[in-house]
């Protein structure tokens, strides 16, 4: 559906921005009112029709600002909404993810190879290998883009099952910029959803690498159970 939107220049970017992935908007050729704006937007719901007049004062320009302000609050929480796993489907802690963890003795390519021959467990074209443990409902959320945030728990452990580092044992989740972790984060975060619980088996060469980081040892692979709580907009 195209629906004609009049508004200022200010509201026509707050639009733009608040505008969810279904929703294309573009400034119409027509040559409008040296008042108004002119907007189309495509939407396969809903239509609206609003105008605003360019303001004659400061107090009207601060009430059009108000007033756009309110509107792209309220479009960022419905947004939120779509975003956010529920709290009741929030995992409290690891018991729900996969124990087996097979033979630490072996050799990185050999343990990973065997890894990957489980039914369970998927190997993408990069190497990453992972286990759905909990899958979510909220299918018709797009995974994460690499721009955007994300906020996560998490679980990390070396072959051998040593946790090395937990958010779960510090019962504090933690949010970050899916482009600024380890390339076996980006790719494998990037594919799942809200309320999403994986395991994730991570080869080093998309993990820390030959060098190792910290108490990471050089060329280790690594294993994190992970649950994406949100995604958010830079």
């Amino acid at each position: 559906m195209k629906t004609l939107l009049k508004l200022s220049a200010a509201s026509a970017i707050l639009l733009l921005t608040a505008c969810g992935d279904k929703t294309e908007t573009t400034v119409s050729d027509a040559k409008p009112s040296p008042s108004e704006v002119e907007v189309t937007a495509k939407d396969d719901t809903t239509v609206t029709k609003t105008t605003i007049k360019t303001p004659k004062n400061e107090a009207e320009a601060l009430d059009v600002f108000k007033t756009a302000e309110e509107n792209y609050l309220t479009a960022k929480n419905n947004l939120s909404v779509f975003r956010t796993c529920p709290e009741e489907n929030v995992l409290a802690d690891i018991s729900s993810y996969s124990t087996e963890l097979g033979n630490p003795e072996l050799s990185q390519e050999k343990w990973l190879k065997s890894n990957g021959k489980r039914k369970d467990v998927k190997t993408t074209a990069s190497g990453l290998q992972y286990s759905v443990n909990k899958a979510s409902t909220m299918t018709d959320t797009k995974p994460p883009m690499p721009t955007q945030k994300v906020r996560v728990n998490y679980h990390g452990l070396f072959l051998n099952g040593e946790t090395f580092d937990s958010s779960y044992d510090r019962g504090e989740d933690i949010e970050f910029p899916l482009n600024g972790v380890i390339k076996g984060w980006t790719e494998g975060v990037g594919l799942m959803r809200p309320c999403d619980a994986w395991t994730f088996y991570i080869p080093s060469d998309l993990a820390y690498g030959p060098n190792g980081r910290g108490s990471i040892p050089p060329a280790t692979p690594l294993v994190f159970h992970v649950q994406l709580l949100e995604i958010s907009d830079n």
